[in-house]
């Protein structure tokens, strides 16, 4: 209760935003979309306008445009405090909604806005189309929007005496306050609505460590699936072990590996990413959107990324590849993995890190295990599932076995032999598992990478 009055110091309250999209403006995310924020950000300092767009921006991964916000018919300016705009919204049902559209000409917009007395915002778009102009007769001096609002007349004039007047226009996005406009809303009233809240990063880190122990043993056997979040096989394989080990009364090979070993389970490490869908981690003090209500489909709430997010090449803004470098990462997957396989006198003495089992090329990559453990079943099984030549006649080498002499080089060399060694490693040994196998070695840790 503490560290949550704390927290709650340190980025203030939350601030409600309401939005809705102009016509696939917020690109894939829902059209109806409610923000909960921090009105405060890291630095104690108050959040404004800009900050939204920017994290608007960022979510949609528009480069061509930033996102225009319309609030009650006027454009909001990057200087404006949020809290001073929204923090009257708390507990009301049918707030005022913010307009998001593609600002493509930076302020120079194909759409005008308009206040409702209501004080919802009509969007009509200033373009002619087509489809309004042909089969109607327009007067030569009509313009796109006069053209709307006489179609939306001549389709539905019964709907005049609350849809109401417009007067006005269309060279400002502003009127006045006792204007009237015809129209219909952006967003239906039924449309399915998402609420996301900004949170801490660690508060959706929950990892489940399965752990059984043999004190009469000094092997100590780990397998992690989920370094990356999007990895769904990996974490698979790992669950499977972990509910044979669970249920060994029932597998005679489950009670031989028991009855030899410690063997720690971990399903998932990275279960931001899972949440998420992407394959990266943030980082220790990020912050992430969470969606409010459990997924329809199970498996908890989940976390809100844009949709180029899911991969390495544009992750969100904080987040990085747990399986990239290593020394200067610090993504909550490594703290993690510190925190539950890696701690002093309980480090293991094999690490299995179950990726993805691709096909065709689907690789074992073993540092420091003796070959008898694993070359030879390992062989076996590739060649009942998989294929041994690719289209091109090349064998493919499934069964990898890197010396880990070479990791200690990297460990023992200056920065440039350290790059050297890099290169020379990088397809097939990544820098997560050349720095964990250097840290671990001295505990007599091996690695196998599938």
């Amino acid at each position: 209760a503490l560290c949550s009055l704390l927290m709650a110091s340190l980025t203030g309250r939350k601030v409600t935003i309401p939005l809705s999209s102009a016509p696939g403006s917020l690109k894939g995310l829902p059209q109806k979309l409610t923000l909960q924020l921090n009105s405060l950000n890291s630095a104690g300092v108050e959040r404004c306008v800009g900050q939204l767009r920017e994290k608007i921006n960022e979510l949609c991964g528009s480069h061509d445009s930033t996102a225009g916000l319309i609030y009650r018919g006027h454009p909001l300016a990057d200087d404006q405090s949020l809290e001073d705009l929204f923090s009257h919204l708390h507990g009301n049902n049918s707030p005022p909604r913010v307009i998001v559209f593609n600002d493509q000409q930076q302020g120079t917009t194909p759409f005008r806005f308009f206040p409702t007395k209501e004080g919802k915002t009509l969007t009509i778009d200033v373009r002619l189309d087509p489809r309004i102009a042909w089969g109607y007769t327009t007067r030569p001096d009509d313009d796109p929007v006069t053209q709307t609002v006489r179609h939306a007349r001549a389709m539905a004039p019964e709907l005049t005496g609350y849809l109401l007047r417009w007067q006005g226009h269309t060279t400002t996005a502003e009127a006045a306050d006792d204007e009237t406009v015809i129209g219909a809303a952006e967003v239906e009233e039924d449309e399915e609505e998402e609420v996301l809240i900004e949170v801490n990063a660690r508060e959706v880190a929950s990892v489940p460590v399965h752990r059984y122990t043999n004190l009469a043993s000094d092997l100590h056997l780990a397998v992690v699936g989920g370094v990356h979040g999007n990895e769904l096989t990996g974490m698979e394989g790992a669950q499977c072990i972990h509910e044979y080990l669970s249920d060994s009364a029932n597998c005679r090979l489950a009670q031989a590996i028991l009855a030899s070993a410690t063997v720690t389970v971990i399903p998932c490490i990275n279960t931001v990413g899972l949440a998420a869908g992407a394959r990266c981690s943030p980082t220790l003090h990020s912050k992430v959107l969470r969606s409010k209500a459990p997924s329809s489909s199970g498996g908890g709430h989940r976390v809100v990324v844009g949709d180029h997010q899911h991969g390495s090449f544009f992750p969100p803004r904080a987040w990085q590849d747990p399986n990239r470098g290593w020394v200067t990462n610090r993504t909550l997957v490594k703290e993690l993995l510190e925190r539950t396989l890696f701690t002093p006198g309980s480090a293991p003495s094999m690490v299995v890190w179950n990726h993805d089992w691709a096909i065709p090329n689907g690789s074992v990559i073993a540092r420091g295990a003796p070959k008898e453990l694993y070359e030879m079943p390992m062989r076996q099984i590739f060649a009942k599932h998989y294929p041994s030549l690719t289209g091109f006649g090349k064998a493919y080498e499934h069964v990898i076995t890197r010396a880990s002499d070479e990791a200690e080089q990297m460990d023992e060399n200056s920065a440039a032999e350290e790059g050297r060694a890099r290169a020379k490693d990088w397809k097939y040994m990544p820098d997560a598992l050349q720095v964990v196998h250097v840290t671990a070695r001295a505990r007599k840790c091996s690695m196998i990478k599938f």
